[in-house]
């Protein structure tokens, strides 16, 4: 049933969730991560500078 298909899949979600969010917290605070977004508001390309 729907209800036994959620409550086997939920966790799996709730630990790639996790899992992203902890890998989007530690890209938001690089160097290129700043530079990409500055240079989107400031409407220009970006200068990326680690790889």
């Amino acid at each position: 049933t729907k209800h036994a298909i959620n409550a086997a899949t939920l966790p799996e979600l709730e630990a790639a969730l996790h899992r992203e969010l902890q890998g989007q917290a530690a890209l938001q605070q690089s160097s290129d991560f700043v530079e990409g977004a500055t240079a989107f508001q400031q409407r220009r390309s970006p200068h990326f500078t680690d790889s």
